[in-house]
């Protein structure tokens, strides 16, 4: 059996240094030595420190946390003196942990007594793995939370809908997040979109349309390239009037395809603007979808 000692540390003023984490690894391991928790033959063979890495950067990620998997064996171990030298958070552990048992390797943690080739050492993993579940799950809700207050007042949330462009988009060095930036109306992208639904209900194809719309986009020197799918999506978005929404989000909302040259086709546009302002009411928007 082979243990091993893993150690991190990210700057030169920490207190916790390389030695002083070899020297807690070494103790313990001559401790359980005395106690003959060890099986015959057993050995440390040494120290695999990583040195100025981030915590953010997951333990199998760095330099020596990758070098340990090739020297260990099944039913060797790992030692860490202290959790947070291993892992910067419960989902990292979880992750981790079940990677190497599967391999049949090991961990234990000095400062949180925990050893996952005991019983006891495989509940606190357990408890770990629920609570890095329970971070996921909170996280996942904050995010759909602010999410969902921002597409409610107008905010981007992600790429501009069609018809729509970031107000003072941010620039290189400043901190402000685009997501939280208001949205303007986009008059080219507008005028595209509008062409787009004219020619579409005048029975071209998706991709005759594209042909010729190639020529209107080289006028307005447009530089995205648009696909045969996106000038059905910016049909669909002129024909509701440009919501501040995703075709996506619309078509969720609606329970029905917009995205589609039959909704494109359809002469009911004005009932399902109105359908969809209630329904976004309904949800909490309390701004007008169009401007």
């Amino acid at each position: 059996m082979k243990v091993a000692g893993y150690g991190r540390m990210s700057t030169d003023k920490q207190q916790m240094s390389p030695a002083v984490q070899e020297q807690a690894v070494r103790d313990w391991f001559d401790y359980q030595s005395r106690a003959g928790k060890w099986p015959e033959g057993a050995e440390f063979i040494g120290m695999f420190t990583d040195k100025a890495v981030s915590s953010r950067v997951d333990l199998l990620d760095r330099a020596n946390g990758q070098h340990l998997v090739t020297v260990l064996d099944r039913g060797d171990l790992i030692v860490a003196a202290k959790y947070n030298r291993a892992f910067r958070s419960a989902a990292d552990a979880e992750r981790t942990l079940a990677r190497l048992d599967e391999a049949g390797i090991k961990f234990a943690f000095l400062d949180l007594n925990i050893d996952t080739s005991t019983a006891n050492g495989k509940l606190m993993a357990g408890i770990l793995a629920v609570v890095s579940k329970h971070e996921r799950d909170l996280r996942s809700e904050t995010t759909k939370d602010a999410l969902a207050y921002r597409r409610r007042t107008g905010h981007a949330t992600c790429l501009p809908p069609w018809g729509w462009r970031i107000k003072n988009k941010r620039k290189k060095n400043e901190k402000r997040r685009v997501a939280m930036a208001k949205l303007v109306p986009d008059i080219d992208e507008r005028t595209f979109a509008s062409a787009s639904r004219v020619l579409l209900r005048e029975g071209k194809s998706r991709l005759e349309a594209h042909r010729i719309l190639k020529h209107f986009r080289k006028l307005r020197k447009m530089t995205c390239a648009y696909s045969e799918q996106s000038i059905v999506d910016a049909a669909a978005a002129a024909s509701l009037n440009f919501p501040k929404q995703s075709v996506r989000f619309v078509s969720k909302t609606l329970g029905i395809n917009v995205g589609t040259l039959n909704f494109t086709r359809r002469d009911d546009h004005e009932q399902v603007r109105a359908r969809l302002q209630e329904l976004l009411r309904q949800d909490g928007f309390h701004e007008e979808l169009t401007e």
